[in-house]
């Protein structure tokens, strides 16, 4: 055999049985959102702190005239589902609107707390909101682009939890859609990457009844453009080292 179509199917082969090993993508929109409100010049029946506006078709993190915070619930993939999760991205849709700073603090339940907060988006509150928060980040956001945040560390901090909790806090007003938004179509959502086949095992946490049924599904794994664009090139290189000797 040739030396070139030696090369060719060693590469040919190498990535045909190392699909499986390469990098796959996983899109998981979140299960449940509110803005949860500390004090507001309108919006409010009674006391702000006890409300809750986890039906609100915009999500709310302001710190002009009145002070909100967003939060947002994921569920978590258990590892025997996804045995090596590689990264995992906080995916930001662009904002309806900003006044202001247009940068977002990125915080959630320290570990040992987040054992312990549940939480519903029917009755959270701010007065409900977890007491030791751990920050993560900060991020510029937009209202011309989507923008996003590597929250890998925080996110395999909490895989022993049924779902993964963040909080959104700026310093100015920041306003984003809802899942319960039907005008938007992208909600907030977690990107996640992971390596190897994705194993049976017990199903993924499901939110409460009555939450949007088309936010508790993910979108099937697929391999990175770049990796199938290298396996295309390999094939064409083997066809023309097959022409050639023929």
């Amino acid at each position: 055999m040739k030396p070139t179509l030696f090369v060719a199917l060693s590469l040919f082969l190498s990535f045909f049985f190392g699909l499986n090993c390469l990098a796959q993508v996983t899109i998981q929109p979140t299960i449940k959102d509110a803005t949860i409100v500390e004090s507001s010049a309108t919006g409010c029946t009674t006391n702000c702190k006890d409300d809750n506006f986890g039906r609100d078709s915009s999500l709310i993190s302001s710190s002009i005239s009145s002070h909100s915070k967003i939060i947002v619930g994921f569920p978590v993939f258990p590892p025997i589902l996804l045995p090596t999760v590689e990264k995992v991205y906080l995916m930001l849709p662009k904002a309806i609107s900003i006044l202001g700073s247009a940068t977002l603090l990125i915080s959630g339940p320290s570990v040992s707390n987040a054992i312990e907060f549940e939480w519903r988006e029917d009755t959270i509150t701010w007065n409900k909101q977890p007491d030791d928060i751990q920050p993560i980040a900060s991020i510029d956001v937009s209202i011309m682009r989507d923008t996003k945040l590597d929250i890998t560390k925080y996110y395999l901090q909490h895989q022993n939890k049924e779902d993964v909790t963040l909080l959104l806090e700026s310093e100015g007003k920041i306003v984003f859609p809802s899942k319960e938004n039907s005008e938007y179509s992208q909600p907030i959502q977690l990107q996640i990457e992971f390596s190897g086949e994705k194993k049976n095992g017990p199903p993924l946490p499901k939110p409460p009844v009555n939450y949007p049924e088309k936010n508790t599904a993910f979108s099937s794994a697929s391999i990175l453009h770049y990796n199938i664009s290298i396996l295309v090139g390999v094939l064409i290189l083997l066809l023309q080292t097959i022409v050639g000797i023929l």
